[in-house]
This record gives C-alpha cells, sequence and structure tokens, in this order.
C-alpha cells in the first residue's frame, strides 16, 4: 500500500488530489482507493497486518479549521476512517507492528510525545517523550520501537511499549530514517556532524547502545533506510553526478554494512520517496518515473522497484 499525489496528464497546477493505491498481488497490478474528502499530504503509510493501516494525514478544508489527523483503515483499503490526532498533535511519523497497534510521532508544543493506539485507531493515549522533538520511529513488535530525536542526534526507545529512554547517538550525527528488523537489530541512517560524509548507526541490544558504519562515499543525500535482517539492508539517496545534478541510487549490504554495493535502477527513474525489505532478502521502494526524448517528456508517472 502506497499513498502521494495525483495529477492529470497535463500535470499538478491546481487543486492536487491524494489518493492510495493497493496490490495483492506483490504489486503485479495496483487499486486506487477512494478517500474522504478535503484530505492534504498523506504521510507514510505503516500496515500491522492486510488489513489495518494508518498514516498521518492533514484534515482540511485548509484554514483556522484545519487539523492534525491519522488516516486508518481496517479493511485493506477498501475504505478509510479520518480520526483527529489527540490533543491535535503535529503527527510526524506512524509505525503499525500489529493488528490493531501503532505508535505514532509527534509535536505537541516544544514537546515530543508519542501517540499510541491498542484498538485499530479508535482512541489513542498520549505519552510525553524525553526528546524535545520527534521524526520517524520504527517498531519491530508491539512492545519494541525506536524513535528520532528531533535534531537527528539521538534515538528513544521502549522495551515494553510504554515507558521511553533517551539514548544520544555516537559521534552527534545528523540522522534522518530507521528502520528495525527484530526486536534487537536496528538501523538508522544520516550524516555525520560536520555533514561531510553519510553514516549508518546500528544497534543489536534494541537501541541501548550502538555503533557507527560508513556509506559509500559517493552517496550525496541519503532518503531513507530499509533492513530485512541485520545482515541485510538497503539504502536509497542520491549520488552527485555534477555540481548541478543528482542521480537516484540505492545501495545494498548483506554483511551488516561492512560492504555496500550500488544497485542498477530502471532508466528513468526520477525519485524514490520510501523503501521496505521483507525478512526473506524482497524489498520493495516506491518513486517516480520521469522519461524524455529529444527534450520531450514522453512519460510519468508513480511506479514501484523490486528486488
Amino acid at each position: 500500500m502506497t499513498g502521494g499525489i495525483f495529477c492529470s496528464v497535463s500535470g499538478c497546477g491546481g487543486l492536487i488530489s491524494f489518493g492510495v493505491l493497493t496490490t495483492t498481488n506483490g504489486g503485479a497490478s495496483w487499486k486506487k482507493r477512494s478517500l474522504p474528502k478535503n484530505l492534504g499530504d498523506i504521510g507514510p503509510i505503516s500496515c500491522g497486518s492486510t488489513t489495518f493501516c494508518a498514516a498521518p494525514v492533514i484534515k482540511g478544508p485548509l484554514g483556522p479549521n484545519v487539523k492534525e489527523s491519522l488516516l486508518v483503515t481496517r479493511n485493506g483499503g477498501s475504505s478509510w476512517t479520518v480520526v483527529t490526532a489527540p490533543n491535535d498533535d503535529q503527527v510526524q511519523d506512524v509505525s503499525c507492528p500489529a493488528a490493531a497497534t501503532c505508535f505514532g510521532t509527534s509535536y505537541l508544543g516544544s514537546n515530543g510525545v508519542i501517540d499510541k493506539t491498542t484498538d485499530g485507531g479508535r482512541k489513542w493515549k498520549t505519552t510525553k517523550a524525553p526528546a524535545a522533538g520527534l521524526t520517524k520511529i520504527s517498531c519491530s513488535s508491539a512492545t519494541h520501537c525506536i524513535a528520532l530525536a528531533e535534531d537527528g542526534s539521538a534515538f528513544i526507545y521502549t522495551t515494553n511499549g510504554s515507558s521511553w529512554h533517551l539514548v544520544t547517538a555516537p559521534g552527534s550525527p545528523e540522522l534522518g530514517t530507521i528502520s528495525c528488523s527484530s526486536q534487537s537489530a536496528c538501523d538508522a541512517a544520516g550524516s555525520n556532524s560536520s555533514d561531510t560524509a553519510h553514516v549508518v548507526l546500528a544497534t543489536a541490544n534494541g537501541g541501548k547502545s550502538w555503533t557507527t558504519k560508513s556509506l559509500p562515499a559517493a552517496l550525496d543525500e541519503v532518503t531513507g533506510i530499509a533492513c530485512g535482517s541485520a545482515k541485510r539492508c538497503i539504502v536509497v539517496g542520491e549520488v552527485e553526478v555534477t555540481s548541478t545534478s543528482s542521480n537516484k541510487a540505492i545501495f545494498a549490504t548483506t554483511n551488516g554494512g561492512s560492504s555496500w554495493t550500488k544497485q542498477s535502477l530502471p532508466s528513468g527513474t526520477d525519485s524514490i520517496s520510501g523503501a521496505w525489505c521483507s525478512a526473506k532478502a524482497y524489498c520493495l521502494a516506491s518513486g517516480a518515473y520521469l522519461t524524455s526524448s529529444k527534450g520531450t517528456i514522453t512519460g510519468v508517472g508513480p511506479y514501484m522497484l523490486a528486488s
């Protein structure tokens, strides 16, 4: 399941339409799903089962009454419900590790908070986090989650689903993405403290301690990481071609980050917005393609990359 912007063939001018696509055959075919009216941008979708998924969303219409909300389906995307976020929190990310359980990272004033539901999104409980702000979160189970602090230099983690602990990341990096493949193994990616190189930080004990690993020097930007196990991960980003242009890139490791291999991507790959990997070494990445001939655009649209 993936969500995003839907444009006409003439482009994305005027009012933008947001939508969700679902597949039940591994991506061979996709179905566009109808959504409630007056929705803004849809954040990353997380699914705890084949029927239950949730995502951050803005509920309009635009103006003083706009609501920070969560978009929830309990029937595999056939229908959707908009739930106002607790305390009208600014929901940044959602991770759903089980059929009725989700954790969301939010802002409440100057505080970072964790929103949690255990009944499929009907009711949410808010817990103040030991960090000023939170961005990405990844949960491997209903009891084990790790979230990134706002500036990317620290983590908060839980091993019981309710109490949270703060850990400073070694080297003061600026991390922007995280993926947990088990209750003990998680990987986070971003730039080092001087913004001169990109790094992956890995934990093997559920977030209590972290080690730093290097990424290929060719990477000019890191936008995502997805891990199927402690050994197998992909990193999504960009490789600089000239001082004014870059190409989208995916690098993969099968040895826990000791070495990385650049993957071959289809011609015309224009953007990669997210990635996911299973424990069986199968990965998907969502993005968009753009093809042209002699300076004229011949094709544009969303697609999925599969390993």
